[in-house]
């Protein structure tokens, strides 16, 4: 991956820094393509769906019903799968073909898949596959990993 990421706006940049950019990345402001605003949109709808069936269930753990347990199970395949699109998006952008706004968008979703999704889902996964045999966790905010740092502000308003 490129060391120096280029964030499509300057508030992005310290958003970036906090996921472990380097502290001289290089602001610009660009427009990210149609095909990765329509992923990121994806990745946080499925995300938002998830938690929204997720705190639905954890409350009620083991008494939880069957059908609440599977929606949550489902609404995790889907962020999944939207990962999983995500790659196959950032495995096309490579090649003789690609410009440099493709290469830093490339950049940008690597680096949130790797340090922010994956542990998210991955976190669920296990939590949620703990409660479905019969363990009685202790969920606290600070242990779920961060989706979007504390301080962020979104670029389109």
């Amino acid at each position: 991956m490129n060391a120096q990421l280029k964030s499509t706006r300057s508030r992005n940049a310290k958003a970036l820094n906090e996921m472990d950019a380097s502290l001289n990345t290089a602001v610009v402001q660009a427009k990210f393509g149609l095909k990765l605003s329509k992923l990121c949109d994806a990745l946080v709808i499925a995300q938002l769906r998830f938690l929204r069936a997720a705190f639905k269930y954890v409350p009620e753990r083991q008494n939880a019903s069957v059908r609440k347990r599977r929606l949550v199970e489902s609404r995790l395949d889907d962020i999944t799968k939207v990962i999983r699109r995500c790659d196959s998006f950032i495995i096309k952008v490579g090649g003789a073909n690609r410009s440099k706004q493709d290469e830093h968008e490339r950049d940008i979703v690597a680096r949130f898949l790797i340090q922010r999704a994956i542990p998210f889902v991955e976190f669920w996964q296990e939590t949620i596959e703990a409660i479905a045999q019969g363990a009685s966790p202790e969920i606290k905010w600070r242990d779920i990993p961060v989706w979007f740092p504390e301080n962020y502000k979104d670029p389109g308003g």
